[in-house]
């Protein structure tokens, strides 16, 4: 009875370490668009010109039989000025090796480059994003805001806003009178 009781508690030990379909069908899959912007190396200023791609494959294998096949294309498509921020478009498009290819495009600020947190904080640089076409066959383009505290943060950051005068004040200055009786 004494060995009974130690092999019953040995199997209760071992139980949870065994597979279950239940954790294996919970396993995230890789998703089926990437947004290849934070592939782009932004700690350095932009060396790009526009039309230039570049083409990733990805082949992964797990133990529990799970595999992930696919290729990953990222091009510099254009530049814009949004809001007078100067930006470029980076278009990437997923395709997996048996499925169908998913595109996507972010339009991203050169504020990013050279910033120091870019690489941790990229959606701060992102301004719009287009995933797909709409029925009427326009670009699906998306603006992409920060609110609540990411809001915040970059007040505190950058400091208080000063407004820029739209007309000379007193302290600006002038031009010098003509002397009197002078032709011009």
């Amino acid at each position: 009875m004494r060995r009974a009781a130690s092999l019953l508690v040995l199997v209760a030990a071992l139980l949870p370490l065994l597979p279950t379909p239940g954790v294996a069908g919970s396993v995230e899959r890789a998703p089926s668009v990437i947004d290849g912007s934070g592939f782009v190396n932004f700690m350095q200023r932009p060396h790009f010109t526009i039309g230039e791609w570049v083409k990733y494959r990805t082949v992964g294998h797990s133990l529990r039989g799970f595999n992930d096949d696919y290729t990953v294309t990222i091009m510099v498509a254009g530049e814009e000025v949004f809001w007078g921020d100067p930006c470029v478009w980076i278009e990437t498009w997923t395709q997996p090796a048996d499925g169908k290819l998913n595109a996507t495009a972010s339009l991203v600020s050169y504020a990013a480059f050279g910033d120091t947190m870019s690489d941790r904080h990229l959606m701060w640089f992102v301004r719009k994003t287009i995933n797909g076409i709409t029925a009427e066959g326009k670009p699906d383009a998306s603006l992409v805001t920060r609110g609540g505290k990411g809001a915040e943060d970059t007040g505190r950051r950058l400091g208080p806003r000063t407004r820029t005068p739209s007309r000379p004040t007193a302290s600006a200055p002038t031009p010098p009178a003509s002397p009197a009786g002078a032709s011009t």
